[in-house]
This record gives structure tokens, C-alpha cells and sequence, in this order.
């Protein structure tokens, strides 16, 4: 057996949306267990946390542009080296596929 779950909530605006998710930026996660897993998610406890994030964003001042100092979180600097490192170094990159 293999559950998977996870939450997602949209915050909508004019013109624009943001989207929060949990346990993971990809909406879900698994694991090889049964549905105990999906259980000690609690998925229903963080539902209004993930809504009020994605309200937040949807609120947030855009970005500054520019080149400057910034401070990553581990969970974000992962992501950020997976994709700006690892990506580009994958063989169908290599073979130009």
C-alpha cells in the first residue's frame, strides 16, 4: 500500500492567484505504509494555516528587483540548488534532449 495526500488552497484576486500547499510544495506525500500515514498528516489541522499563507501571499508586495543579499531557508536553498544545479547536469541535458 501506498498513500498519498496533502492539501492545497488557492487565494484568488483580480488578475492574479496564489496557491499553498502542505505537507510539501508539490501538494502531497507518500510513504510505503498504510493509512495511519495519511492519518499523522494531520491534513485538518494545518487547512486554515495553509489558507491564511496563501491569503497572505496574494496580499504581499511584489519583490524587490535588484541584485542583493538574501537569506534562504533550508527547505528553499535545497530547492533552489536542485533546480539551478541539478537539473542542468541530468543526462538528457548532457545529450541536449
Amino acid at each position: 500500500m501506498n498513500p498519498e495526500g496533502g492539501i492545497a488552497a488557492y487565494a484568488i484576486g483580480e488578475g492574479d492567484f496564489q496557491k499553498r500547499s502542505y505537507p510539501s510544495s508539490f501538494g502531497g506525500d507518500y510513504a510505503t505504509r498504510g493509512y495511519e500515514f495519511i492519518e499523522e498528516m494531520n491534513l485538518l489541522e494545518n487547512a486554515e494555516r495553509v489558507a491564511e499563507e496563501a491569503n497572505q501571499l496574494l496580499a504581499a508586495l511584489p519583490a524587490p528587483e535588484g541584485i542583493m543579499d538574501i537569506v534562504l531557508g533550508g527547505s528553499q536553498l535545497a530547492l533552489q540548488v536542485h533546480e539551478s544545479c541539478g537539473h542542468p547536469v541530468e543526462l538528457d541535458r548532457v545529450l541536449g534532449k
